[in-house]
């Protein structure tokens, strides 16, 4: 996967970075925080894909994990980098931070062990083959704040998330 940061005409080369492991690694959603750190979400099927001590997950659990990067702006340094998922496959499709500096990420689930958080909306895969899921990460990527599962007896999938100013989450798919 790459990440390659441009002018605002799209005309010069800035910096450009690969990051990944050894098998199939797809980057979705870029966003930036407050000090132009680049935060990126997909999904990878790397055993060996890059993770940072003390990161909330550094195991592929299921044959694909959905995965949060965190760059330094001139995308020489891996800041920090977890996977996230269950036994089965887990995709992250869409990320997003709050004012706070907390992270949000939503994609679709197989899992049906996808970890959620105590008083989540949602704690069980609800059937059909994917199930929404929606996380809040800690900015240094070490902490699962919240996570939740969403759907109904059909396939159900989070492509867009985003946090207001008052705390409350959108997601769409």
């Amino acid at each position: 996967m790459f990440v390659s940061r441009l002018d605002g005409n799209l005309s010069t080369l800035l910096a450009s970075t690969f990051i990944g492991g050894n098998s199939d690694d797809w980057g979705y959603s870029i966003a930036l925080d407050a000090s132009g750190d680049v935060y990126l979400a997909g999904y990878t099927n790397s055993l060996d894909f890059p993770t940072t001590v003390g990161a909330y997950d550094r195991t592929l659990d299921g044959y694909h994990d959905a995965f949060v990067v965190k760059l330094s702006k001139d995308l020489k340094s891996l800041l920090a980098s977890t996977l996230m998922g269950g036994n089965s496959d887990d995709w992250g499709y869409s990320i997003a931070l709050d004012a706070s500096g907390d992270v949000y990420v939503t994609g679709y689930t197989d899992s049906s062990d996808f970890p959620t958080t105590v008083g989540a909306y949602d704690r069980t895969f609800n059937g059909g083959y994917h199930d929404t899921f929606m996380v809040k990460l800690s900015g240094d990527l070490k902490n699962l704040l919240a996570s939740t599962l969403m759907g109904g007896k059909d396939d159900d999938w989070g492509y867009a998330i985003a946090p207001d100013a008052s705390g409350n989450v959108y997601v769409a798919g």
